[in-house]
């Protein structure tokens, strides 16, 4: 299998226009860039390998953006949970499916 060159965390928010103008932070190897109800983090596969917490420290960080906006315009927001895709040297992707579990029951 071709080696691993980035990989890719997607969130989705809503609605798509809730940001003035798009955002982009880079951080150690990768960037974030957020804009038109998508935040995109590529990341280098080591850092992501070796720190088990930057999927949560991104979530935070886009988090902190949508509030920064909430707070200004009063209007709520949705963001998803990150998907992610890795994306190798032959330029084909791997794609993770993740499922959160749940307990169902039901009242008498």
């Amino acid at each position: 299998m071709n080696r691993i060159l980035t990989i890719q965390l997607e969130w989705k928010y809503f609605p798509v226009n809730y940001l003035e103008e798009p955002i982009s932070i880079s951080f150690e190897t990768g960037n974030l860039d957020i804009k038109n109800g998508v935040a995109i983090a590529n990341i280098d596969p080591d850092l992501y390998h070796a720190d088990n917490s930057i999927q949560e420290v991104l979530t935070r960080q886009i988090e902190s953006r949508l509030h920064a906006v909430q707070v200004m315009t009063h209007r709520d927001f949705e963001l998803s949970g990150p998907s992610r895709t890795d994306i190798r040297e032959d330029r084909k992707k791997n794609h993770f499916l993740e499922v959160e579990s749940c307990i169902h029951t039901e009242g008498t």
